[in-house]
């Protein structure tokens, strides 16, 4: 976005860094999701629900959050979840 004397706000747009530490973060938030279902008996369906919660709820939030940090990170968490279902086949995000 523009300011006024024609420079870029330096608060608009994302963190590449934090768009890296989002995706890294969805590994282990994955693997928790993944150990906590499956210990428990869950099937691939609550799996799906508590990873979209997590992932899609949280990261939306962050998207729409003016911070720039928090954008990357919640752009983070969707390109990790992306990631990791193209890789697994949907194996570890509990779509196959």
């Amino acid at each position: 976005m523009g300011l006024p004397d024609g420079t870029v706000d330096p608060s608009s747009g994302v963190s590449p860094g934090m768009v890296l530490v989002g995706a890294a973060a969805f590994l282990p938030l994955d693997l928790m999701v993944l150990l906590i279902v499956h210990s428990g008996g869950g099937t691939a369906l609550s799996t799906v629900v508590l990873l979209g919660l997590a992932v899609f709820g949280g990261g939306l939030i962050l998207v729409l959050t003016p911070n720039r940090s928090a954008r990357g990170f919640g752009i983070g968490l969707l390109l990790g979840w992306v990631i990791v279902t193209v890789v697994t086949g949907g194996a570890f995000t509990g779509l196959a």
